[in-house]
């Protein structure tokens, strides 16, 4: 079962998993609890991608993490990746910088994005990406924002306990390296449910 609040990303993922036994439910993640049916559990949950991050405030992740143990068997995996908020690199912050550029025979994109810290909240990153493609000799400019919370490794341990989740392991990313805070951008944490 997949949960996405947007209904394009929805049409992405029906797309891809057309044959795939795969549902999909149009929601939002901190409501877990209220949009999947009450008779459906789960062995394990992935939240990847940074989608985590979205959780803006300590209210949002506690409310996630409520509704998700929720929906999770005992001994459910939930497996999910944060940014570490000890490692935000000033230099990417207020100034406009490249990010991506492909350039193949029918479509060419540039990504730029520049990168502010929240005003209420220095651990979150306000990433405005600004993309600028040209398809089949259309071009188009997108320039968008997203609110990104990078969260300190201690206190996503003590939320995660706080909210009946077991830290079996944490990784630097997809790799079996052990996450160090002080040297690691990325958080990757494999829990299970109490």
């Amino acid at each position: 079962m997949g949960v996405d609040i947007s209904p394009t990303m929805l049409k992405i993922a029906k797309e891809k998993g057309k044959e795939a036994k795969a549902k999909f439910i149009q929601g939002d993640m901190k409501k877990l609890e209220n949009i999947v049916p009450k008779s459906e559990r789960f062995d394990a949950a992935i939240c990847l991608g940074q989608a985590f991050s979205y959780l803006i405030t300590n209210s949002d992740i506690h409310t996630f993490l409520y509704g998700l143990h929720k929906i999770l068997k005992k001994n459910g995996l939930f497996i999910f990746n944060a940014r570490n908020a000890k490692k935000i690199n000033e230099e990417y912050l207020n100034k406009i910088r490249l990010e991506h550029m492909l350039v193949e025979e029918k479509l060419q994109l540039l990504v730029l994005a520049y990168n502010t810290r929240h005003s209420r909240n220095r651990n979150v990153i306000v990433w405005r990406p600004i993309y600028l493609m040209k398809e089949n000799d259309k071009v188009d400019l997108q320039i968008r924002e997203h609110k990104i919370r990078w969260i300190y490794f201690s206190m996503l341990k003590k939320v995660l306990t706080k909210n009946n989740f077991n830290i079996v392991s944490t990784y630097a990313g997809n790799t079996k390296e052990k996450f160090d805070e002080d040297e690691h951008t990325n958080m990757w944490f494999v829990t299970t449910a109490k």
